[in-house]
């Protein structure tokens, strides 16, 4: 069973297969090849963080599409003149999702508090991406 697996991340090869991506009407993150979500590890909060307080190592994980562990995300508009570039984050718990870079080795899918500077990592771009700040 694959459910609770890490999903890591490579450069771009093309736009299909394995990195194709679509976005649900209800905030689901559906990864087609697999057939499963975007979820997030057990380790992540479930509120925002309080300043201070340790910042847990939380990734991004399958997760069962109809099942309750599939997250809802946002799409947040960081440069208002750049509506195709944002932040995909977890409302209830103000969690972006991050590209960690292993040496370019190899990449994780991480959640970490939103920032909104020095926040390279936490940037995406999404090609057909609606007006609407809802994904």
């Amino acid at each position: 069973d694959m459910v609770g697996a890490r999903v890591g991340a490579s450069p771009c090869k093309n736009q299909f297969g394995n990195q194709e991506v679509e976005i649900q009407s209800t905030g689901s993150i559906r990864l087609p090849l697999t057939g499963f979500c975007l979820g997030l590890s057990k380790d992540c909060p479930k509120k925002p963080m309080e300043y201070g307080e340790e910042i847990p190592t939380c990734h991004a994980v399958l997760a069962d599409c109809r099942g309750k562990d599939a997250a809802v995300w946002t799409w947040s508009i960081a440069v208002a003149s750049r509506k195709g570039i944002g932040q995909v984050m977890i409302p209830t718990s103000e969690m972006c999702l991050e590209l960690q870079n292993h040496d370019w080795v190899h990449f994780d899918l991480r959640l970490a508090p939103c920032r909104s500077t020095d926040a390279e990592e936490q940037l995406w771009l999404w090609d057909d991406l609606v007006t609407s700040q809802e994904l």
